[in-house]
């Protein structure tokens, strides 16, 4: 294949910035339109559908329109038991229930409308798991004897180790409740990840979801509280041990960020039907059951948060990190308002082990357009929309397109405008802010740093 060139009297280097850019998308686009003409047309009358289910992948046909009746039969007789359906795209960035007809065929519409050449499924089996462990119990005293997981520490850890570098001028470690200053240093960076307590004991349950449920927990050696999630794994199958060993390292390495708006990761250990991660315990719950308890917040309460969860971003950002799964229920506040942000850089592993419950619950309503769309990859400007939904929710009580159920306002988000729809006693200056936040377009958003620094919602006393 000839591929393009300059000439011989103008080498590529000497070539203007523009001149060069412009070259190099002539030549890949002209690569992707030869691989495009070489691909098989898509069928109209067949549809192709790529199923998973436990890390088994299977691939089938079925004409069209397809019947979510004979679909449902076809997973009856394969796997023997009753399946969960999810629309996934991409590389599990979007994972949407399917239930019914109506479901199934805006599922189809929108893998016509962006140029899939299948439907994606990830399949899962409901099944009640204890919330008991099975080798690890209590001593008389209710107390657990845990196994430290041991990581090595990796030098060339993307996401650690980064030098501390600063976007303004430091706050220190306050709440950053003025609206003068906000502090997005990248902080600390430990060299060792802190180690899971040795001797512990389990108090209430605080929380449960998909990925399992959290307990409020007590170190017996340090005398801290903290929180344990408990994830439930399926003993002997190789893929989700695989992934349960990823997640085992992934939370080593995280815990060696330390920012006062992320929640601290305080290790990890396992055991043959459970992973416990260790986490620093947030007294004042999550911000979804704040705002269900109490309502919309003011605007300054809303800004104060926008503004602690945009620091907690960037500098996550500024590490390599991207959440993924930026939303109410993953900002947790303290005691005195302030708001962290939790579950970060684990969401992707979480969501594997959780399909073996058939449990997923789709936050779809805080998914980025893009990515619903597949124009790129979930990426840092994805996060900062999840930023703008949130904030629309902490000003009206509830997420924009919340009558729709998950796949109908996945539909919604990708193709129509931003639902901002807010109080009239709402200052325009916090209006502002969730349109810019909300810009569909990904490429005129800005990243969370940016907004900090340039926002007129920053630069002035709440």
């Amino acid at each position: 294949m000839d591929v393009p060139s300059t000439s011989a009297s103008t080498p590529q280097s000497e070539l203007p910035p523009l001149a060069q850019n412009e070259d190099m998308k002539k030549m890949v686009q002209g690569l992707k339109d030869l691989m495009s003409s070489r691909r098989p047309p898509v069928s109209r009358d067949v549809l192709k559908i790529k199923m998973e289910y436990l890390g088994e992948k299977r691939c089938i046909e079925m004409g069209r329109p397809v019947s979510m009746k004979a679909l449902e039969d076809h997973l009856q007789r394969r796997y023997g038991k009753a399946i969960n359906m999810y629309y996934q795209q991409g590389k599990g960035e979007v994972v949407v229930s399917i239930r019914n007809q109506d479901e199934l065929d805006r599922a189809i519409e929108v893998v016509d409308r962006t140029g899939q050449r299948c439907l994606r499924l990830l399949l899962s089996k409901h099944q009640q798991l204890s919330t008991g462990m099975t080798e690890s119990r209590p001593d008389p005293s209710g107390t657990y004897t845990g196994s430290i997981v041991e990581v090595p520490y990796s030098v060339n850890c993307s996401s650690c180790g980064a030098s501390r570098v600063s976007f303004s001028k430091s706050a220190g470690d306050s709440s950053c409740s003025s609206g003068v200053q906000w502090d997005i240093d990248e902080r600390k960076l430990s060299a060792q990840s802190p180690r899971a307590p040795t001797h512990w004991k389990e108090a209430k349950c605080i929380g449960s979801g998909a990925f399992g449920s959290v307990y409020l927990a007590y170190d017996v050696d340090t005398g801290r509280d903290l929180a344990v999630k408990k994830i439930p794994i399926i003993p002997d199958n190789r893929e989700l041990s695989r992934e349960a060993q990823g997640l085992e390292f992934d939370v080593q390495e995280l815990g060696r960020l330390q920012h006062p708006r992320i929640v601290q990761y305080l290790g990890v250990q396992k055991t043959s039907d459970r992973i416990l991660i260790f986490m620093e315990y947030m007294t004042g719950g999550s911000l979804k059951e704040h705002i269900a308890l109490v309502g919309s917040l003011s605007d300054a309460v809303a800004k104060r948060h926008t503004a602690q969860v945009l620091e907690g971003l960037a500098f996550l950002h500024k590490n390599h990190i991207i959440h993924r799964d930026i939303k109410s229920a993953n900002i947790l506040r303290d005691s005195m308002g302030n708001v962290k942000i939790a579950d970060f850089g684990s969401g992707k592993k979480m969501q594997s082990l959780a399909s073996q419950q058939g449990a997923f619950h789709s936050t779809i309503h805080y998914t980025a357009p893009e990515v619903l769309l597949g124009k790129t990859a979930y990426g840092r400007k994805a996060d900062v929309w999840s930023v703008g939904v949130t904030l629309v929710e902490m000003l009206t009580g509830q997420v924009p397109w919340k009558e729709f159920e998950p796949m109908a306002a996945m539909f919604q988000i990708a193709y129509e405008e931003p639902r901002i729809d807010l109080p009239p006693t709402v200052q325009p200056v916090m209006a502002d802010l969730c349109k810019v936040l909300m810009n569909k377009n990904f490429e005129e958003r800005p990243m969370a740093a940016e907004v900090l620094l340039n926002h007129p919602a920053f630069k002035s006393q709440p």
